[in-house]
């Protein structure tokens, strides 16, 4: 076998080479490209559901203020009732407290989500 033949053999064999590892590069590089969009996706529906997740947390908050009014409407009562009529107050103040009582556990396991 001669230099020449020799050379060009393995001219043809770096070529070839070179063409497969840029065919891997390639499909590696695509590869790599459709697992982003993926994950690009999945941080897309977690940042959405992070921000549903805002909104209901929101909600709940609302809900607790709510009940904070109307607590303090029902200590209002009970305080300015005169003689034994705070007794009729009682229970309403009982069940307001616990419907606050309630909602703000509501509002606190929403920001622990």
């Amino acid at each position: 076998m001669s230099t020449q033949t020799h050379t060009t053999e393995y001219d043809t064999a770096t070529k070839q080479d070179t063409r497969l590892r840029d065919a891997y590069v390639a499909k590696m590089k695509a590869k790599r490209a459709e697992v982003k969009a993926t994950l690009d996706a999945l941080k897309a529906r977690y940042d959405g559901a992070k921000a549903d997740a805002r909104i209901e947390a929101a909600r709940e908050l609302k809900d607790a203020e709510r009940t904070f009014s109307e607590l303090n409407d029902w200590i209002m009562k009970v305080g300015s009732a005169s003689g034994d009529a705070w007794h009729e107050f009682k229970d309403g103040c009982e069940e307001s407290w616990h419907a606050f009582d309630a909602a703000v556990r509501r509002a606190a396991k929403k920001f622990h989500a």
